[in-house]
């Protein structure tokens, strides 16, 4: 997904970019790293999951998830991702 682009660019941008991807996805960052891996060069090592939640909670969970990353995104860096 273009971590390694936001990476590239200057460390004011990337600070902002990592710090509101953290708040984005709160405790929960693991779920999204499982799905974009390159996602961890932004947000660092993401803690384990502990709490077993039902299926229709997880998809409701990574779509909330999923719109704050979209949302940091469009937000906060200035060039095209893909």
């Amino acid at each position: 997904m273009g971590g390694h682009q936001i990476l590239s660019e200057d460390e004011e941008s990337v600070g902002r970019v990592r710090e509101r991807l953290r708040e984005a996805v709160g405790s929960h960052g693991r779920m999204l790293v499982s799905v974009i891996p390159s996602l961890q060069l932004l947000i660092g090592e993401q803690p384990a999951i502990d709490v077993e939640i039902g299926a229709s909670a997880v998809q409701e969970l990574y779509s909330r998830l999923f719109s704050h990353l979209v949302d940091v995104f469009s937000r906060y860096v200035t060039f095209p991702l893909f």
